[in-house]
C-alpha cells in the first residue's frame, strides 16, 4: 500500500513536471515563431508551417522527459521495494530462528513443561512432559491431561496468569503422588490473548534429602546430649557397682542380704547395657571396622528370634556378596534389633525374608534421595508380613525412646532403631524403612562395599611376661570424679595394691615423675579417657611414654565404643577397662597385664 502511494505521487510529479515544462517551452517558442513568420510573409499558411516544427519538437522533448522521470521513479520504487522485502525476509528469518531456539530450549529441558490457552486447552507439551504423563495430549484440557482430574485443579492460578501475573506453587500431583514446584508465566499474543506456560520441577528427591538431613541433624543433637548423659551415668554406675562388689566381699553367700546385693548388681548391669546403647547412638560410639563378610553375620541373626516363636527365616544371599568393613559387635547389635522387631510384628507366625545383593551407584544423582555417594554397595533387606507401621509413626521410628511397645526392660525401651540408625550411619551407609499397615515392613540397609583386594593378615605371636607377686605393685589412678578415686583406693587396697590417685593429667604426670625418682616407681597407671577441663588419658599417655617408654597403662571410660577403648594398643595402652566396673573386673584386668 505504501509503495503504491509513493509510485502514484512520483508519476504525478513526473507528469506535471513534464507537462508544465513542455507547455512553457511551447508557449515561448510559439510566440516568437508567430511574430517571426508574420514579419516575413504575413501568410497564415506560412505561419502554421513555421510553428508546427517547434511544436513537434516540444512534444517529443516532453515525452522524453516524462519517460526519464518514470524510469527514475520505477528505479527508486524498485530499490524501496527491494529494501522492504529484504527487511521482511530478515524479520521472518529471525522469527523462525527465535521460534526454533525456544522450541529447542523447551525440548531440551529436563523439567516437564506445557503451554495451554485461555480456555485450558493444551497447545504444546515438551518431551519431558510427554514422558511424565505417558503420551502427547495436545488439544486436551490441562487439568485432565497433566493431573488426571475431571475439573479445574484446586491450586489453579489460571486467572492470575490471564491478568499477566506470574505465579509459583508447590503441589503433590494426584497423578503420580510426587512433589513439584510449578511455575506459571503468561505468553502474550498479538491478537491480545494470553497463553500460560507451566513448568513442573520435581522436588520429590530433594524433599527426601531435606527430611533425611533434618533427621540426621536432630539425631546428632540428641546424640550429643545422650553421650554426655551416658558418660556421667556410667561414672555413677561405677560407684554403685563398685560399692556393691565391696559389700558382697563382706557378706556370706548364704546370707539373706547377698541375694539383694546380687539383684542390685544385676540391675546395674542392665543399666550398663542401656548406657552402652546411648553411647553407640551418640558420637562417642565410633565403630572399629574390620574387613569381613556380612553374609555370615546375617545368617547368625536367626538366633535372636525367640525360641517359642513360630516365625521362620528365609535367606537369599549370593555367594559372591562383596566384603564390607564393619564393627562386628555394633553390626550384630543393629541386626539383632531389626530381627527382633520383625519377629514381634508377627506374634502368631510368619516368615522373615533376609536378602542381600551387590549394588553399584554410578553417580550421586542416581540415588540422591539415599544420601549416598557413587560407588559399590551391599544392599540388605529384612522383610516381614506383620502388622506394619502407620504413616504417623513411620517418621518417628528412629527417634530415641519412641516405641509402640509396652515400656520396660523386657519390652520396649525405644532405643533399638535409634541405635541401629546411628550404627549404619557411622558405617557410611543408610537405612530406609517402608511399611504398610496389615501388609508388613521392609527395612533396607546400604553399606559401602570393600572394593580393594583383601589381604590376609597373619597374627603376630606375643609372649607374656612371667607374672610376679603383685603384693608390692603400685597403681596410679587418674579420674576427675572424687567418689571414683575414693572407691578405687579401697578396691586396690583390698586387692593388695598400693594406690595413688590424681584428679587430672597435670597431677598424674607430677606424681608419676616423683615416683620415678623414688625407690617405689609406678608399676601401672589407670587413666580416665576424658577429664573435664583438662588433659585426658589419650594425651597423658604420650607424655608418660616420653618419661618412661616402658610404662604400662590402662585406659578407662564410659565411652566403651570410643576408638581408643576398642583399639587401645594403637594408642599406647596395654588394656581398656570400660566403666562401670566392679572389683572383679578391675582384678582380672590388673592380673592380665601385671
Amino acid at each position: 500500500m505504501k509503495l503504491r502511494a509513493i509510485l502514484l505521487i512520483l508519476c504525478l510529479l513526473a507528469f506535471f513536471s513534464a507537462t508544465s515544462g513542455g507547455y512553457l517551452y511551447y508557449s515561448s517558442l510559439n510566440k516568437s515563431a508567430f511574430i517571426e513568420a508574420e514579419t516575413r510573409s504575413g501568410s497564415h499558411a506560412e505561419i502554421s508551417k513555421s510553428i508546427s516544427g517547434p511544436i513537434i519538437r516540444t512534444v517529443g522533448y516532453t515525452i522524453l522527459a516524462l519517460c526519464v522521470l518514470i524510469g527514475l521513479s520505477v528505479l527508486v520504487l524498485y530499490n524501496l521495494a527491494k529494501s522492504d522485502i529484504v527487511k521482511r525476509m530478515k524479520a521472518e528469518e529471525a522469527l523462525r530462528a527465535s521460534e526454533e531456539k525456544y522450541r529447542s530450549m523447551m525440548e531440551a529441558m529436563t523439567d516437564a513443561a506445557y503451554i495451554c490457552s485461555h480456555d485450558f486447552r493444551v497447545e504444546y507439551m515438551n518431551p519431558a512432559m510427554i514422558k511424565r504423563i505417558g503420551h502427547d495430549d495436545t488439544g486436551g484440557s490441562c487439568y485432565q491431561a497433566i493431573n488426571g482430574l475431571e475439573e479445574k485443579c484446586p491450586w489453579c492460578v489460571h486467572h492470575k496468569v490471564q491478568k499477566g501475573e506470574h505465579a509459583v506453587t508447590e503441589i503433590v500431583s494426584p497423578k503420580d503422588n510426587r512433589t513439584y514446584s510449578v511455575s506459571h508465566s503468561p505468553i502474550h499474543h498479538v491478537d491480545g490473548t494470553i497463553s500460560k506456560l507451566t513448568i513442573y520441577r520435581d522436588l520429590t528427591e530433594l524433599k527426601k534429602m531435606e527430611a533425611e538431613l533434618l533427621k540426621a541433624r536432630k539425631l546428632e543433637s540428641i546424640g550429643l546430649l545422650a553421650g554426655g548423659m551416658a558418660h556421667d551415668f556410667n561414672n555413677l554406675l561405677s560407684i554403685i557397682m563398685g560399692n556393691i562388689s565391696m559389700v558382697q566381699d563382706d557378706v556370706k553367700p548364704d546370707d539373706q542380704i547377698a541375694q539383694l546385693l546380687n539383684d542390685a548388681q544385676e540391675a546395674s548391669r542392665r543399666a550398663q547395657e542401656l548406657t552402652r546403647q546411648l553411647i553407640t547412638f551418640s558420637k562417642g560410639g565410633a565403630p572399629v571396622k574390620q574387613l569381613g563378610s556380612i553374609k555370615d553375620l546375617l545368617k547368625e541373626i536367626i538366633i535372636f528370634i525367640p525360641a517359642d516363636s513360630n516365625v521362620k527365616c528365609e535367606f537369599l544371599i549370593p555367594p559372591d556378596l562383596s566384603p564390607v568393613e564393619f564393627d562386628e559387635g555394633q553390626m550384630q547389635h543393629a541386626f539383632k534389633n531389626l530381627i527382633i522387631n520383625a519377629a514381634e510384628s508377627m506374634p502368631e507366625s510368619g516368615l522373615i525374608k533376609v536378602r542381600a545383593e551387590n549394588l553399584i551407584f554410578k553417580s550421586e544423582i542416581e540415588e540422591k534421595s539415599l544420601a549416598l555417594a557413587a560407588g559399590e554397595y551391599v544392599k540388605i533387606s529384612i522383610q516381614d508380613h506383620g502388622v506394619g507401621i502407620c504413616s504417623e509413626n513411620l517418621v518417628l521410628i528412629f527417634d530415641p525412646y519412641f516405641s509402640t511397645k509396652e515400656m520396660g526392660t523386657q519390652k520396649g525401651m525405644g532405643m533399638g532403631l535409634a541405635t541401629t540408625y546411628s550404627i549404619i550411619k557411622k558405617h557410611g551407609g543408610n537405612i530406609i524403612v517402608e511399611s504398610e499397615v496389615d501388609v508388613g515392613t521392609t527395612v533396607t540397609i546400604y553399606l559401602p562395599a570393600y572394593v580393594k583386594k583383601a589381604q590376609k593378615i597373619e597374627p603376630i605371636e606375643t609372649q607374656k611376661l612371667p607374672k610376679t607377686a603383685i603384693r608390692t605393685r603400685k597403681i596410679l589412678l587418674m579420674d576427675d570424679e572424687k567418689s571414683i578415686r575414693h572407691l578405687a583406693i579401697q578396691m586396690l587396697s583390698r586387692l593388695d595394691y598400693d594406690a595413688e590417685t590424681a584428679k587430672d593429667g597435670e597431677e598424674a604426670i607430677a606424681l608419676f615423675k616423683r615416683a620415678m625418682d623414688s625407690d617405689k616407681p609406678i608399676d601401672l597407671v589407670i587413666l580416665d579417657l576424658t577429664i573435664k577441663g583438662g588433659m585426658g588419658g589419650k594425651d597423658v599417655i604420650k607424655i608418660l611414654q616420653k618419661i618412661d617408654p616402658q610404662v604400662k597403662a590402662i585406659v578407662s571410660s564410659g565411652y566403651c565404643n570410643d576408638p581408643v577403648m576398642t583399639d587401645c594398643k594403637k594408642y599406647g595402652f596395654a588394656g581398656a577397662l570400660p566403666k562401670p566396673y566392679a572389683k572383679k573386673d578391675l582384678k582380672d584386668m590388673l592380673h592380665n597385664i601385671l
